[in-house]
């Protein structure tokens, strides 16, 4: 402990005097093999007032320990190096230029990003490629430290006063990249800049500006807000530039996609798509490629499904895109994915609908039901018809919807002209896949005009609405008309409970023969044949000794 203390002495005296001699004694002590020493000597460095202490003890850095290095990693210190290491940086001692860059990207002193721009953008300084790289480095850096940090705290506050001025001397260094030629420079604008950029906007705009080729080739892969943002906007733009739509289509990185996935939504714009018609191919959707898109979320693979299908793109890879999501994406993928099928052909394409058929999604099989009139596919109208019977009333709806022809107006159009077989088949369909045959039927019931009623009774058996509105029936068995008494009378006969059975008994009792007739013919279908019905012939085995019978003998006698 009394060693430490005098050693906190010791440092206090050498900080605090102005003889220079302090300066080479620390610096001397900087490669101690006592942590504690080396570390406490660099501080003491550091705190000095003088400016020489601090250019010296950065030119000192490159090879110390990297406890050395670290014990100066904090804001005071660098505030107080910064001055020597600016003057270091524009100045013509290359090697001495070299260390401080590294000091300054290994303390992540941001606020040095601005200075080492503005020497990179001269074109004989002596170590422009390492100012160049350093910038790189120290732009990755910062934008870390933006993405992390606090909004309204200290630290944030100081990030983005050095980011606003590292963003002034990367515009100088775009305008004048014909002089430089450091592409480092314009990948670290992309990394902190904004997608409204003058500077960017301009220089993709104008194609004879200097830097337009680097900036292109920076957006290949840059993963800065401002790149990802501008290929994203392009695929809203209208005016976009062709060059703009092609890198956009051709980013397959995963942060990409995901934000453009998600900006583009699961389902694109008009712009969007009135772009993508631009497009022939994206390079996400490549055989090498396309099983990534099932590790992105639901609505980012919908998205994909629904961009690559408005492209111009080739309809196996379509097919064989919807086929990767109908057996391995999310839910929204696969109903995205039969919805891509509409404008594809070929028995792939059954098969691909037998499989969305198959889904445990009702939603991916209504999408598939969606499909199934538009296709070309074997028995295609039955699998429609047995979705009619669907647990889910979204498949059942959308079964509907798909078979709109099978509507009970044509229905009724047609009836004269149909057999009765005819009529019981086409019926059946007819009263499930029209939601609103119930209720029109149900409506000719009440109608007052008898011709009317008469025709709602006479289909609503082939229909196979009985059960559905037999009490509607049983009320017209009373009718005034004798007509409609005695077709309620037969459509009785479709269904039996303890009411129908009671109504087609009181039919027995109606003045008119046919009524009477109609209720006991359904009678007997149900099981249930009327007290009036006549018995059967009796069947009298009688002996026939002694007892001529006419005819009798004739068959002997026939030759």
């Amino acid at each position: 402990m009394a060693s430490a203390t005098g050693l906190q002495r010791t440092l206090r005296t050498l900080v605090a005097t102005s003889n220079g001699a302090a300066i080479d004694t620390l610096l001397a002590v900087l490669d101690s093999p006592q942590a504690a020493v080396r570390v406490g000597s660099a501080r003491a460095l550091a705190a000095r007032a003088d400016a020489d202490s601090h250019a010296r003890l950065l030119a000192a850095l490159d090879d110390k320990p990297a406890d050395v290095q670290r014990a100066i990693k904090n804001p005071d210190a660098a505030a107080r190096l910064r001055g020597p290491a600016v003057a270091a940086i524009s100045g013509e001692d290359a090697e001495l230029c070299q260390r401080v860059c590294r000091y300054a990207v290994e303390s992540e002193d941001h606020e040095l990003l601005a200075a080492i721009v503005d020497a990179a953008i001269h074109p004989d300084h002596p170590a422009g490629e390492t100012l160049a790289t350093s910038a790189i480095r120290l732009a990755t850096s910062l934008a870390s430290a933006l993405s992390n940090s606090e909004p309204g705290s200290a630290q944030a506050v100081r990030q983005n006063a050095a980011r606003r001025g590292a963003l002034q001397s990367l515009g100088r260094a775009v305008e004048r990249f014909g002089q430089h030629k450091h592409q480092e420079l314009v990948d670290a604008i992309l990394l902190l800049a904004t997608v409204k950029s003058p500077v960017l906007r301009l220089a993709l705009r104008d194609e004879s500006h200097p830097a337009r080729d680097a900036l292109l080739d920076s957006l290949h892969h840059s993963q800065g807000s401002a790149a990802m943002e501008l290929l994203i906007g392009a695929l809203e733009d209208e005016n976009a530039p062709p060059e703009l739509l092609t890198l956009a289509a051709e980013r397959c990185d995963r942060p990409y996609l995901q934000r453009m996935f998600r900006h583009v939504g699961e389902r694109p714009g008009a712009r969007v798509r009135n772009n993508a018609r631009n497009i022939e191919s994206f390079a996400w959707a490549k055989a090498s490629r396309v099983e990534r898109l099932v590790k992105l979320n639901a609505a980012e693979q919908a998205a994909a499904v629904r961009l690559f299908n408005a492209a111009k793109t080739d309809p196996e890879e379509r097919k064989a895109l919807a086929d990767l999501m109908l057996t391995q994406g999310a839910a929204s993928a696969r109903v995205a994915a039969c919805e891509s099928l509409r404008r594809l052909r070929g028995p792939d394409v059954g098969r691909l609908l037998d499989v969305a058929l198959a889904d445990i999604s009702p939603d991916v099989v209504a999408a598939a039901a969606g499909q199934l009139r538009r296709q070309s596919v074997e028995n295609g109208l039955e699998k429609l018809a047995g979705l009619l019977d669907h647990f889910s009333r979204t498949v059942v709806a959308a079964a509907q919807r798909a078979m709109g022809d099978f509507s009970l107006e044509s229905y009724r159009e047609a009836y004269p002209r149909l057999t009765d077989e005819q009529r019981r088949a086409a019926g059946s369909l007819v009263a499930k896949a029209d939601p609103a045959a119930v209720e029109t039927i149900a409506g000719g019931l009440d109608n007052p005009v008898v011709n009317q009623r008469l025709e709602a009774l006479s289909m609503i058996a082939d229909l196979q609405l009985v059960g559905s509105l037999v009490d509607r029936v049983i009320k017209a068995a009373s009718d005034s008309d004798v007509g409609v008494r005695a077709e309620a009378a037969r459509c009785l006969g479709e269904v039996e409970t303890e009411e129908s059975l009671a109504t087609l008994h009181a039919c027995l009792d109606d003045g008119s023969e046919s009524v009477k007739l109609a209720a006991k013919e359904s009678l007997l279908r149900l099981g249930h044949p009327s007290d009036e019905e006549p018995a059967p012939p009796l069947s009298l085995d009688l002996p026939t000794d002694g007892i001529e019978v006419p005819g009798a003998g004739l068959a002997e006698e026939a030759p």
